[in-house]
């Protein structure tokens, strides 16, 4: 995830911002064999006519690694509805399109997400919670979220790990992926991320693999490149069960 405007109002040549990134990103694929690509995550608080600068900036770096526009930024009093123009723009052009929806506001952001932006993938949406017909929703349409636990306590979206409606969400049959949003500022790793949601919601070997299949189907890969990297998945989990007899 990339936040264009802490760029560009520096001043910033976006495009040669994200083609460096890129090239970064080309040889630590051809060190570690990791691939990285890019989603746009534009500040919704700095309104929609701005935004189409920005996704005219997207479109043109697609050949460099940018996959999915998203936005982000200030949920309190900036609601998604009003760029429901430019979501249609970005699907239309080919990107995957994601928000960042329903961490500290009620189920209105989420639902404006899902139905007027037309999200694959929320970034939280544990406010869900707050809504059961916005449950079943989100699970007739298959909307993944991806929740972030330590940075939800961290940041007060939620006030403490027993509130959390992480097991919640889950039980309720919502795709949920797990991920640590900035590992740095939450002082986590993804690895930590896992080892928390055993310890605070009971996670079992069986529900861990799920959540490991659930990012790879919500990732943006293309539809080769995905089954390739659930098969390797399920191999590497198939040893690992047989050698921790789990």
């Amino acid at each position: 995830m990339l936040s264009p405007m802490q760029h560009l109002l520096r001043g910033m040549d976006m495009h040669e911002a994200i083609v460096g990134t890129a090239v970064g990103f080309g040889r630590a694929r051809s060190e570690t064999g990791i691939r990285v690509q890019l989603a746009l995550d534009y500040g919704r608080q700095y309104g929609p006519d701005t935004a189409w600068r920005v996704l005219d900036i997207a479109q043109q770096a697609m050949a460099h690694g940018v996959v999915a526009w998203s936005i982000g930024g200030n949920e309190i009093g900036h609601p998604p509805d009003p760029f429901g123009e430019v979501f249609a723009a970005a699907n239309q052009a080919g990107l995957r399109v994601m928000a960042h929806a329903g961490e500290v506001v009620g189920p209105s952001s989420v639902w404006g997400a899902v139905d007027v932006l037309q999200v694959e993938r929320l970034g939280h949406g544990i406010r869900s919670i707050d809504d059961p017909k916005l449950l079943n929703h989100l699970c007739k349409r298959g909307v993944t979220l991806d929740v972030c636990p330590s940075s939800n306590i961290w940041t007060g979206a939620t006030a403490s790990w027993q509130e959390h409606p992480l097991r919640r969400l889950y039980d309720a049959g919502v795709k949920v992926t797990i991920n640590t949003d900035d590992p740095t500022f939450f002082h986590t790793t993804l690895i930590d991320e896992y080892r928390k949601i055993v310890t605070y919601f009971g996670f079992n070997a069986d529900e861990l693999v799920t959540l490991v299949r659930n990012s790879v189907d919500a990732s943006f890969l293309p539809v080769d490149e995905k089954a390739a990297l659930l098969q390797r998945i399920e191999t590497e989990i198939s040893a690992l069960r047989r050698e921790l007899d789990v």
